[in-house]
């Protein structure tokens, strides 16, 4: 009786992953009424020197190819895509996000046009956006300093009442390579502080991971002065060859005491007793960073493997398959991880050194981070199913990427996964 019931329950699994993989399937090859596609901007207003985000959103397949148009003045950064599965009430949706950084060039008004979307023999066009691209330095508060002693932190022998320090890992790079970032602001302990605006990279040719809105802080003392200090650790990533000459700056209001000094006393240097008294004003103030240069190279075309697809960095390889002893037929899950370091954004699947015998389904990709976005482990779950009774293995998987500390392309592959089929048999003939 125990062995029926384990059967039974077998049965009931096997029969529910055929019933899903149906589902699957059909979704996937849905009618063209069922496919929705949009898109949207994280913000309508952003300068030359912070892109905003563009994600276009296809519901309905996990199979397209999205074009964004072409707009002078604008420049559109693939920035990598993600699927998603949803079982609703025993109905399965999935979808795909496609994300973009969107650069301007040139302050102004702008329309972006519909991205066009590619079906099969469908084509769709997204909604149109409409967006305004900033000049940073018109938009700065009015009556901001740029005094040498608020903007330079090289005048060490004075107090100061603010400045910011830019630190990038290396100052060489190859276009599409990440380089972590760490941007630290300091202000006086004794002045409050409003930040009215986050970190703005100044420098053509480079972009920078969105600032977060909530930087590490803590207190600190330089040079026997009090200070608070306000962190942000981000990445730069390189769009273009050559050489460039990058700085930070920050706008921020102190209130700070007014009362009239006597001159070349710096106002900050008297005791707190007296500012007690003291009248207190609002005065914006803008920090700049001293240049770094950056110098970046082309990836060389010498050696680039045929499925090489970006991706940049340092990473490893992992697979596995679920079942692995199967009736001829059943589907089977293939899981593939990239784990590493890099721009995780250009990691596409790796790919079936041979798909003989085999009919191969797009992946479900989940991306999980550690500790930053350019870490973590990137896995792909790709649905199989055996056409080939003769098959007895799942062919190696291959992945191919550019590692920047050896200055070569690497390729990996994963083992051979062995598989068992078991024969579906004919039914005996019916009886005369």
């Amino acid at each position: 009786m125990q062995q029926f019931v384990v059967n039974y329950i077998s049965i009931k699994l096997h029969c529910l992953t055929l019933i899903l993989l149906g589902i699957f399937l059909f979704s996937t090859n849905a009618a063209g009424s069922d496919i929705s596609v949009s898109a949207k901007i994280s913000s309508e207003k952003f300068t030359t020197q912070q892109p905003a985000q563009l994600k276009v959103l296809v519901e309905g397949t996990q199979r397209a190819e999205v074009e964004p148009p072409e707009v002078d003045g604008l420049i559109f950064h693939e920035r990598g895509k993600s699927s998603q599965f949803r079982l609703i009430n025993g109905a399965l949706s999935s979808s795909i996000t496609f994300s973009y950084l969107l650069q301007g060039l040139t302050p102004g008004s702008y329309v972006i046009p519909g991205f066009t979307v590619s079906i099969k023999d469908e084509t769709l066009k997204t909604n149109t956006i409409n967006c305004e691209v900033l000049d940073p330095q018109a938009n700065q508060p009015q009556g901001t300093s740029t005094n040498p002693d608020v903007s330079s932190p090289e005048q060490s022998n004075q107090k100061e009442l603010a400045f910011i320090e830019f630190e990038i890992d290396r100052t060489e790079a190859f276009v599409g390579e990440t380089i972590p970032t760490k941007v630290t602001a300091f202000f006086d302990r004794r002045a409050r502080v409003n930040l009215n605006s986050l970190p703005q990279l100044s420098g053509s040719g480079v972009l920078a991971d969105p600032f977060s809105n909530t930087p590490e802080q803590r207190e600190v003392v330089i040079d026997g002065a009090p200070y608070i200090s306000a962190t942000w650790h981000t990445f730069l990533t390189p769009i273009k060859e050559g050489s460039h000459s990058l700085s930070i700056a920050l706008d921020a209001t102190m209130l700070v005491p007014s009362r009239r000094r006597s001159m070349g006393t710096n106002m900050l240097e008297d005791d707190i007793f007296s500012n007690i008294f003291a009248q207190y004003e609002n005065r914006p103030v803008r920090i700049i960073s001293p240049p770094i240069p950056l110098s970046s190279h082309p990836l060389p075309e010498k050696g680039k493997p045929d499925g090489f697809s970006g991706a940049i960095g340092t990473f490893s390889l992992e697979s596995s398959a679920e079942p692995r002893k199967i009736t001829q037929g059943d589907p089977i899950t293939l899981s593939m991880s990239i784990r590493g370091s890099g721009n995780f954004t250009s990691v596409n699947p790796p790919t079936l050194l041979s798909e003989d015998g085999l009919k191969v389904y797009s992946p479900q990709i989940t991306f999980t981070p550690e500790n930053n976005p350019h870490t973590g482990t990137k896995r792909f779950d790709q649905a199989l199913v055996v056409t080939d009774p003769s098959i007895t293995q799942i062919p190696k998987v291959v992945f191919s990427y550019f590692d920047p500390k050896k200055r070569a392309y690497q390729t990996i592959m994963s083992e051979p996964i062995p598989i068992e089929q078991e024969l579906v048999q004919a039914p005996p003939p019916a009886p005369m």
